[in-house]
């Protein structure tokens, strides 16, 4: 049976109100639970087993009369819960594998992140008692589950590969609360204006193909990449002061190709970038303007690679490069 917005012959379409909108945790939620068949636990585990021992009978007491009592009985082990909302207890790492009949189940997709599949393993050991090969016994719920997550690609492209109908317009003020230690994040592809709200550990953003118009609320200053081609963004002057620009060490590729920046002075705040070493700026209008790589080459003296091709010496002259003004902190020229 095929979703709600699949259209025959390989067209996708969105429903533009209604159900077809979902928030990102949301859909989070949608992925881990429906597409990839992990289920939370609720409430800790309760494993039974039958105990059988050397003896039949034990002798566990004596009356005051000097008779034996014998008890025959089952052995149960209770799980441990691995929730706040059950019992706490300490982290658990995982490894990065899963078992081949999960990964061969064609009625899961777990393409929509790299950590699914061992998520899932860490479930399913959890469903197992510990007096079974491979089981651990615990109760993994929601907290714990969304916390294994380091990598999401909710991007329109996987979402039609996983068949999952639905559009994101914005990241909503829960997402980040529920995957704290996510790093690497796809959102391309949807009708998202304004990208904030983002976890506190992201560090690679791809947001291309939106209706964004200004430079992300960042999280923190360790972001690494940034793609956000293919959307409205027509300068960064007044979005992204050039102080801000230079608390961002890490964030050395920035891809801001096919926007509406018409004059290099609209991206004038990423020469204040530390590191930047790729940046993509092809198919935006000041791509018209005379010189157009060589005086971009010039001014982000440490940039090398443009527009997908290497930067050359050769092509650098100082006398193209825009002004930039030295900011506090900034070491002081070399006489």
């Amino acid at each position: 049976e095929k979703p709600e917005g699949w259209a025959e012959g390989g067209g996708w379409w969105w429903r533009k109100r209604g159900g077809m909108e979902k928030t990102t945790t949301d859909l989070f939620w949608h992925l881990v639970q429906d597409k990839a068949g992990i289920k939370p636990a609720t409430q800790p585990q309760v494993f039974t087993r039958a105990f059988t021992p050397k003896e039949a009978h034990w002798e566990r007491f004596r009356t005051v009369k000097g008779e034996t009592g014998t008890v025959i009985s089952d052995f149960t082990l209770s799980g441990e819960a691995f929730e706040e909302d059950l019992e706490p207890m300490a982290h658990v790492e995982i490894e990065a594998r899963c078992h081949p009949s999960v990964l061969h189940d064609k009625t899961l997709d777990l393409g929509w992140s790299t950590d699914a599949s061992a998520v899932k393993e860490l479930v399913e050991r959890g469903r197992k008692p510990r007096f079974e090969k491979g089981g651990d016994g615990k109760a993994y719920g929601k907290k714990t589950i969304s916390k294994q997550f380091k990598a999401l690609d909710l991007s329109t492209d996987t979402l039609k590969a996983a068949q999952v109908p639905y559009r994101l317009t914005q990241i909503d003020s829960n997402f980040a609360a529920v995957v704290p230690l996510l790093e690497d994040l796809s959102i391309s592809g949807h009708k998202v204006s304004h990208v904030d709200n983002l976890p506190p550990n992201v560090v690679n953003l791809n947001a291309h193909c939106n209706q964004i118009r200004s430079w992300p609320t960042l999280p923190n200053n360790n972001i690494r990449h940034l793609g956000l081609s293919g959307n409205l963004i027509e300068t960064l002057a007044s979005d992204l002061s050039r102080e801000a620009a230079s608390q961002l060490p890490h964030l050395f590729s920035v891809d801001l190709s096919s926007n509406r920046i018409s004059t290099l002075q609209g991206v004038d705040p990423l020469l204040y970038l530390p590191s930047l070493k790729t940046l993509h700026l092809q198919n935006n209008p000041l791509c018209l303007l005379p010189n157009y790589r060589r005086r971009a080459v010039s001014s982000f003296s440490k940039l090398e690679t443009f527009d997908g091709s290497q930067v050359l010496d050769i092509e650098r002259d100082p006398a193209l490069a825009m002004p930039r003004e030295r900011l506090p902190g900034d070491p002081s020229p070399t006489p």
